[in-house]
């Protein structure tokens, strides 16, 4: 466990912060996938903590009955979305 935390706090290399985000998106909008998250993401309701948020590809289907989306990436620490 002390491995990981030192792994997860370390400063992403350019592969972890360039390349891996971008490669994780592409195959994110996978039709197969996007059809899962379409299927599952709406029955979410109240507050939402979102670990691994991404680029974002899930705020869209989440359904008013949602107040709010807390979105980590540990990839991208600096995301606003």
């Amino acid at each position: 466990m002390l491995l990981l935390r030192n792994v997860a706090l370390s400063k992403p290399r350019f592969y972890a912060k360039h390349v891996l985000p971008r490669f994780i998106d592409l195959a994110m909008r996978n039709k197969d996938i996007t059809r899962l998250r379409a299927e599952w993401i709406p029955r979410a309701r109240g507050d939402v903590l979102e670990v691994g948020v991404g680029s974002g590809l899930n705020l869209a289907f989440y359904p008013p009955a949602v107040r709010s989306v807390y979105g980590v990436d540990l990839l991208q620490p600096n995301s606003n979305k």
